[in-house]
């Protein structure tokens, strides 16, 4: 991806929304990237907290190319882009309960 080494901003800059009052330590991996490369990231999403997670959303930060996702089992996904079609959100929404407390879930991008 073209500036993929600004992922690492990416990891930092995303925002991640959860249902009700969850908290989780997040992770991506890997924790660096190469420039011009492109990079599969993995975002670890583990729920600490008895409230399941049924939403995850990411904010591609500037000087980032989005290309693509890989489906999860479970979850819909959606894209939000700006004017010139360049992928600015993702959310993986949960079809059914979630992330339940004690479990976690993967996504990769």
């Amino acid at each position: 991806m073209k500036n993929f080494s600004k992922l690492l901003i990416f990891t930092f800059a995303a925002l991640f929304i959860f249902s009700g009052s969850a908290y989780a330590h997040v992770t991506v991996k890997p924790s660096s990237s190469a420039p011009e490369a492109w990079e599969t990231y993995t975002i670890k999403v583990p729920v600490e907290k008895e409230t399941a997670t049924t939403k995850v959303t990411i904010k591609v930060p500037e000087g980032v190319t989005f290309e693509s996702y890989q489906p999860v089992p479970g979850w819909k996904v959606t894209t939000e882009g700006d004017k010139d079609g360049h992928v600015k959100t993702v959310t993986w929404a949960a079809t059914d309960e979630g992330i339940a407390a004690g479990q976690f879930q993967q996504f990769s991008s």
